[in-house]
């Protein structure tokens, strides 16, 4: 054990950078004797205080989500979604040179899938409305955000066939005509008038809780036109209406220039076995839930854990130097265990959030969410990828974090344990906390440090 703790003691690991969006640098230029290098200290004890919390600010920009899906434990999650459609090009034309004649085929929404959860064998009916109002391209659309609709324009009622890459949906015959007949008016010739005329879509589902919830491709899934130019042609020509011209965002992640999508999601907690007052408490202490955390990201919930005694481990004249901190946890079995838990994967994808006072996201001044860096690259934020041989997630390194609150640099109101909504909509975990009764799933904190000399 002593060669160990001399190991660790040799090998400092120097925190650089700080929590992501946020420009300061931890200062180590002190006077550390070798002595003092060699003599490190461990625990993993450090008592973690863990709660399960409802996130009220679950961001649902660029993501097209339809259906319903039932859990036993946590309830209920219905999604709807509201998106713009994009003009092919300026002064869209159906008609060629000579030839006037236009033959309607057929107006299709095509919507590839990304994404499947739930009793894809249950019939929904798949029900798609024309938008009174369009969304804002540069606003951020939140869970609880609705877009006015009007007309019906089609409606599909649906199961996952076998081998289907895309849901295709038949759209309103006089809806079509009526884009057609607008050929060189104003309501064709640019982007901004086809908004007047046509403001978008919106997708829902009807049907019962326990189905299926659908995510779509925003790079292949759109609104497609076939139509002939002469009775004798046996091969229609199209018109493909996106919806959305991609960039990226400062994390890499797809976000849409010019058209805007999003989804609503309701989530009943009250057919739930479990959290039926999680959205009046706001947060519910593990230990009540039979010491497991939950994670779920269509539903806004994480896990808040706190180190609250962090403190208590600084002495008078020293300071504490945080060589290594480790946050590791693990999937209860519940995770694998086929009743009630059926097509309930675990996320793919699993991040530290930190809190605010009340459990919330604390945000930058963008607007962003602020997240647990990597240690090697603090511009980064730290994302933990399920490992399906070993049934678990690696360990957080959080060293950086973990000094910055023995140095009062950040607030210790703890991070959330959470997946963010493009990596798993519905997906579910359940973790052990540091009191779960099997021994191999408790959640601690390893804590190498070394304390030097004011």
């Amino acid at each position: 054990m002593l060669s160990l703790l001399k190991r660790w003691g040799l090998l400092l690991v120097v925190a650089l950078g700080t929590l992501t969006a946020c420009d300061e640098s931890f200062d180590l230029t002190l006077n550390i004797r070798q002595a003092e290098l060699v003599n490190t200290l461990y625990t993993d004890t450090l008592t973690l205080r863990t709660s399960v919390q409802l996130l009220d600010s679950l961001q649902t920009n660029n993501f097209i989500l339809v259906g319903s899906i039932a859990d036993a434990d946590v309830g209920t999650l219905r999604a709807e979604s509201f998106f713009k459609v994009l003009l092919p090009r300026d002064s869209l034309r159906f008609t060629t040179a000579g030839n006037s004649t236009v033959i309607f085929d057929s107006l299709v929404l095509i919507l590839d899938y990304n994404y499947q959860y739930g009793d894809t064998t249950m019939a929904q009916t798949i029900v798609v409305n024309r938008l009174t109002a369009s969304p804002d391209t540069a606003r951020k659309y939140y869970a609880f955000d609705r877009m006015p609709f009007g007309e019906e324009l089609g409606r599909f009622t649906y199961r996952l066939p076998r081998n289907r890459s895309s849901m295709r949906i038949r759209l309103s015959n006089a809806f079509a005509r009526d884009l057609i007949s607008k050929e060189g008016r104003a309501e064709l010739a640019n982007q901004t008038n086809f908004e007047q005329y046509f403001k978008g879509l919106r997708l829902a589902a009807e049907g019962p809780d326990n189905a299926a919830l659908f995510g779509f491709d925003l790079i292949q899934s759109r609104m497609a036109l076939f139509y002939r130019n002469d009775p004798s042609d046996t091969v229609s020509k199209s018109h493909n209406f996106f919806f959305y011209n991609p960039a990226r965002d400062a994390f890499n992640q797809l976000v849409l220039r010019d058209g805007s999508a999003f989804t609503r999601l309701q989530a009943d907690f009250s057919k739930g076995r479990l959290l039926a007052g999680l959205p009046a408490r706001r947060s519910i202490p593990t230990w009540q839930l039979g010491n497991l955390g939950y994670i779920h990201s269509g539903m806004g919930i994480a896990t808040r854990i706190e180190i609250p005694h962090l403190r208590a481990l600084l002495k008078p004249n020293k300071r504490i130097m945080v060589n290594r901190a480790l946050l590791s946890f693990h999937p209860s079995e519940r995770n694998f265990q086929a009743a009630g838990k059926i097509n309930a994967p675990l996320p793919p994808t699993l991040m530290l959030g930190i809190s605010d006072p009340n459990g919330r996201l604390v945000r930058n001044s963008s607007g962003l969410p602020i997240f647990v860096p990597e240690e090697r690259n603090p511009n980064v934020r730290m994302e933990r990828n399920y490992v399906e041989a070993g049934r678990t997630y690696p360990d957080m390194d959080i060293t950086t974090y973990v000094q910055r609150l023995l140095d009062g640099r950040t607030l210790n109101h703890g991070v959330l344990l959470m997946s963010l909504l493009n990596t798993a909509p519905g997906n579910l975990l359940m973790v052990g906390d540091p009191q779960a009764p099997i021994q191999a799933e408790r959640m601690r904190l390893q804590l190498f440090y070394t304390e030097l000399s004011q």
